[in-house]
């Protein structure tokens, strides 16, 4: 290799390994997460008000818990509430906010999940616990306790608001995990 191969190829890795704070911005996380604070409350109050207008539309008079979970008791069964852990077997029919139908039990049969434990939403865990065997029941639940606001799922849109029917069949008790 020549004297000038090398100085080049010397100058060539020193500009390489020589960092530019042009070429790649710095981004303030206290910026960032203001952001994505305002994001989010934005997006909250977006779903909160699209339930709303669902509600009124279908005179429907919901509880809300802490989390934004707006739920109805359809039918009471009896027996004791649904806990974690509990193996839960259950008929569904999922909707999206303008009444689409996207999924149903009715195709595939009930669903049987171990609550807490299975790769279900939270908003639906966070709502069977609020059940017992025998009820039936709508939850209307907000996207931040669906798929959320960016992955959504093969046939539910991101940042989609999901009605759920839901009828509960069979509440075992159970120490599988």
């Amino acid at each position: 290799m020549g004297k000038w191969t090398c100085f080049l190829i010397l100058i060539f890795f020193l500009a390489c390994s020589k960092k530019d704070k042009t070429d790649s911005p710095h981004v303030d996380p206290r910026l960032y997460n203001k952001n994505l604070e305002k994001a989010n409350k934005y997006f909250s109050r977006s779903d909160a008000m699209k339930i709303e207008d669902y509600c009124r539309r279908h005179n429907l008079e919901t509880k809300e818990t802490g989390t934004g979970l707006r739920y109805v008791i359809l039918q009471h069964g009896n027996g004791e509430f649904i806990a974690e852990k509990d193996e839960v077997t259950f008929h569904y029919t999922i909707r999206l906010i303008n009444d689409a139908v996207v999924e149903s039990s009715e195709q595939k049969g009930p669903k049987k999940i171990i609550v807490g434990y299975s790769s279900e939403i939270s908003g639906l865990t966070e709502g069977l616990l609020l059940l017992r065997k025998g009820d039936r029941a709508l939850f209307i639940i907000p996207s931040h306790l669906a798929y959320g606001w960016v992955t959504g799922s093969s046939n539910i849109p991101p940042k989609s608001i999901l009605i759920y029917e839901i009828k509960v069949l069979e509440v075992k008790k159970t120490d599988k995990i």
